[in-house]
């Protein structure tokens, strides 16, 4: 390429001398482009195979290390990504009952176990639900992102199947309006990378009381009655599309009767529908120091048991 104005000379130096026509440079642009316009082949000075060999060493080299001009290459940016992948494991803490059965749950040996089978959502900070998933038998997710978008993720204590075989179980909070239990992450940009985000919903077990969110509970209720009805499925009808059922759990629940909005469940039990009574589900204990069922995997089973009895 030649530029439209003015060339600047240069020379090139061999061991017997100078050559007498200029080898001219373009200036910066796409490319640089040595040219030879003159050369004498006259004692002491290059021979002409010299200067061949020269010429093309020199083109060669300007076009390796010169192609784009300017130094700063010819190649555009590539573009930002429109979207990207949020992706991770959600998990929550399992304790597990003691070998000495007058001890009840052993604390010491508490586990993290997959979330499975749970409804995973991703919402824009402020704002409204982009994209919902289900996690895998490993609690593993993957959710699609608007890059550069303030995000959280959000497991919800709920395992919802639409096709055959069908099932719709909810854990709620029965002392504060039958909300939804969730497990959110804080609050990230979604960037222009894909990105990994864990989840862990912990016991709340300080060592020797609680002292924490006690998150696990309704995830671990969930995980056993989702197993309960699996197995069901599994070894019984495995086209059986199961009533949806609802699941409260209160860490106010205790053993007194009268009103459930206050934890006065009086018992884990399967309640059926009534009028002018509480709503129709299992309720769980959940009262520090009086009795907790969250993680009484055969007592959940069992309550579930009923549940079928009424609904299927």
């Amino acid at each position: 390429l030649r530029p439209e104005g003015p060339r600047a000379p240069s020379a090139l130096r061999g061991p017997r001398g100078i050559l007498t026509g200029p080898v001219y440079t373009d200036l910066p642009g796409a490319c640089v482009t040595l040219r030879v316009d003159e050369f004498s082949t006259a004692p002491g000075f290059l021979s002409l195979r010299t200067i061949r060999r020269v010429a093309l060493l020199a083109l060669t080299s300007a076009f390796l290390v010169a192609c784009g001009g300017g130094g700063g290459g010819s190649d555009s940016p590539s573009p930002s990504p429109s979207n990207v992948s949020v992706s991770g494991r959600a998990t929550y803490e399992r304790v597990p009952f003691s070998s000495n059965m007058t001890l009840g749950l052993s604390y010491a040996n508490t586990s993290a176990q997959p979330i499975r089978e749970a409804v995973v959502e991703l919402i824009q900070s402020g704002g409204g639900t982009l994209a919902t998933t289900t996690t895998d038998d490993n609690g593993n997710y993957a959710l699609t992102a608007p890059a550069n978008t303030s995000v959280f993720v959000r497991v919800q204590a709920q395992s919802r199947k639409t096709a055959t075989p069908a099932r719709n179980i909810r854990v709620l909070n029965n002392t504060n309006g039958n909300a939804l239990y969730v497990l959110d992450s804080a609050a990230f940009n979604s960037g222009t990378t894909n990105q990994t985000k864990n989840l862990l919903a912990g016991s709340g077990w300080g060592g020797t009381s609680y002292t924490g969110n006690r998150g696990a509970a309704p995830f671990a209720i969930l995980d056993t009655l989702l197993a309960a009805a699996r197995f069901v499925v599994d070894n019984g009808n495995a086209t059986l599309d199961l009533p949806g059922l609802d699941v409260f759990w209160s860490t106010q629940n205790n053993s007194s009767s009268g009103d459930v909005t206050l934890g006065q469940i009086e018992s884990t039990k399967y309640t059926t529908a009534s009028t002018g009574g509480p709503a129709a589900g299992i309720y769980v204990l959940g009262a520090e120091n009086v009795d907790t069922d969250e993680y009484d995997q055969h007592v959940l089973a069992h309550e579930f048991q009923h549940f079928l009895e009424d609904q299927v």
